[in-house]
């Protein structure tokens, strides 16, 4: 929604919108609390139709009455407002209020009057200065008036929407009645957002095509796309019925996952959405929940650089890629987590630990894996680590010709060391003489392409 929120943006909406409209209905009540306290409410609605100035008295009885103006003005109709220059039937300063329009525009009251308001609708709230000083006398008034305009018939409740119940509830969210004159003026622009398609539809009227634009703002992944604007050209135009201007945009979405979309009128924004792009769309299916959940909460994509050991955990970081490739992931990587070692051999020693073990969620195997960021050779002894563990644990004898070794007729473990390194940066004959002793070895790139991987299949990747 658009507001006008102070005294100079009259100009300012005036300059974008101001062929839009030729006159104003301004339509309101007069509550008298005192002899000369006159307390008006009601709303300015602009209209494209040629009025002439016209007046009629809609309702009155005893203290309170309901009048409507047919006036040949639009802008300057809020100006002579302000400055006290026009005659409502009262003497009365208003001032502006500067609230956000979500906090006293709501879009989906419910009423028996209601015609939902466009998005895309231009608002003022123009507040009686005096009335501050009669707030719970005009409550009382306005309550006892509110039964009274719920009994009666058209004309009078088609305008309660200015009146007690209507205005305090869904426009004002106020405990007490608070008057005003409410502009309603609607600019005729629809912004209409089909991610199913892939399309972005404007609908504008021709008095402002040269102003209007679009903006795309890639929220995710984060930083990988840059935002762009697309103007609207007379080639992509359409005329709709009423005589307004029709553009579809089929912007290029592949890559993005979410995306800001925003509408502007010169550099005013009018409308913002935020829309979820589908994979068909994106060009990526994110069938996985543990991705997805992943994606969520990374916005920065911060795993891929702790992947390739730029900065942070890289511990955690293979932690995340083996619980998104569908493995049950417990991590030992602090000292403390030891395990004794009970069997009888004289050597008492305890067994160092494990970084990680992931367990294959249909027990086919385990994966042991040990974390590093560089002298993976030091990390051959988790061929030790791994034997002793699993005799002591699973009270198994581990096969050391296979590179999966025999854990049970129906698993096996598998002894890996990762590391963010490039297996072009590790030595040959570290990496020959870790695989015969039935190591294996995963680098940044390989664990970046197992994430990536992970984002459109919901099972488990195989590592064995």
């Amino acid at each position: 929604m658009t507001s006008i929120e102070q005294e100079s943006d009259i100009d300012l909406y005036e300059s974008l919108f101001g062929d839009l409209w030729s006159s104003s209905i301004l339509r309101y009540s007069i509550l008298r609390l005192e002899e000369d306290i006159h307390i008006p409410n009601g709303e300015i609605i602009f209209t494209s139709e040629e009025g002439n100035k016209s007046e009629e008295v809609l309702y009155s009885e005893g203290e309170f009455e309901i009048r409507e103006k047919q006036i040949p003005k639009t802008f300057d109709l809020l100006r002579e407002i302000l400055g006290c220059k026009y005659d409502i039937g009262t003497e009365c300063k208003f001032k502006m209020e500067k609230r956000r329009p979500e906090q006293i525009f709501n879009n989906e009251p419910q009423s028996r009057v209601f015609k939902k308001r466009p998005y895309t609708e231009l608002h003022a709230v123009f507040e009686p200065e005096r009335y501050d000083d009669y707030i719970d006398e005009y409550a009382e008034k306005a309550e006892e008036l509110q039964e009274e305009l719920q009994r009666a018939q058209e004309p009078y409740y088609d305008i309660s929407r200015s009146e007690y119940a209507y205005f305090t509830h869904h426009f004002r969210n106020s405990s007490k009645s608070e008057p005003a004159l409410l502009l309603f003026a609607e600019t005729g622009i629809e912004l209409n957002i089909s991610m199913e398609e892939g399309t972005v539809t404007v609908v504008i009227p021709p008095e402002i095509k040269s102003e209007t634009a679009l903006c795309y703002l890639p929220l995710r992944p984060y930083g990988k796309k840059k935002g762009w604007r697309v103007n609207l050209k007379d080639e992509n135009l359409s005329e709709t019925d009423d005589g307004r201007l029709k553009f579809v945009d089929q912007p290029d979405l592949e890559g993005i996952n979410q995306t800001r979309i925003q509408l502007l009128v010169g550099e005013e924004l009018i409308r913002i959405e935020r829309e979820n792009i589908p994979s068909k769309i994106a060009g990526q299916d994110l069938l996985n929940p543990r991705y997805r959940l992943m994606n969520e909460y990374d916005q920065s994509n911060y795993l891929e650089s702790y992947l390739t050991g730029e900065s942070g955990d890289f511990e955690l970081a293979v932690l995340n890629v083996f619980s998104a490739a569908g493995y049950f992931v417990q991590t030992f990587g602090d000292s403390k987590f030891n395990i004794p070692n009970h069997s009888e051999n004289k050597n008492k020693t305890q067994y160092k630990e494990i970084d990680l073990i992931a367990h294959h969620p249909n027990q086919e195997y385990v994966l042991f894996v040990e974390c590093t960021k560089k002298g993976i050779f030091k990390k051959k002894d988790i061929i030790s680590r791994v034997t002793n563990i699993a005799n002591e644990v699973f009270n198994l004898e581990p096969n050391t010709e296979r590179s999966v070794s025999s854990m049970s007729a129906n698993a096996s473990i598998v002894p890996i060391v990762a590391t963010c390194q490039n297996l072009d940066q590790i030595d040959d004959n570290v990496i020959s003489e870790m695989k015969d002793m039935g190591i294996r070895i995963i680098d940044g790139e390989t664990l970046k392409e197992i994430y990536k991987k992970c984002a459109g299949e919901d099972g488990t990747i195989e590592f064995a």
